[in-house]
């Protein structure tokens, strides 16, 4: 959910009753930027943000993988 810490061992969570694996940018840092779906992404240890758009678009989420180096 938006504002809460995504913890540092997670691996994905359920979407009703289907169970949908994080998508994981492995870092240069050692960090992992995790998204789901199409609006929700964090690093792990870290709040997580809902965007207002899809991720593709949002420059915020953009920034963040490009710092990443993923």
């Amino acid at each position: 959910m938006d504002g809460q810490v995504l913890p540092r061992r997670y691996q994905g969570c359920l979407d009703g009753t289907k169970w949908r694996e994080a998508f994981v940018y492995p870092c240069s840092s050692g960090q992992n930027l995790v998204t789901f779906g199409r609006t929700f992404y964090a690093a792990k240890g870290e709040r997580v943000v809902e965007s207002a758009t899809p991720l593709a678009k949002n420059p915020q989420f953009q920034s963040a993988l490009s710092a990443c180096g993923a």
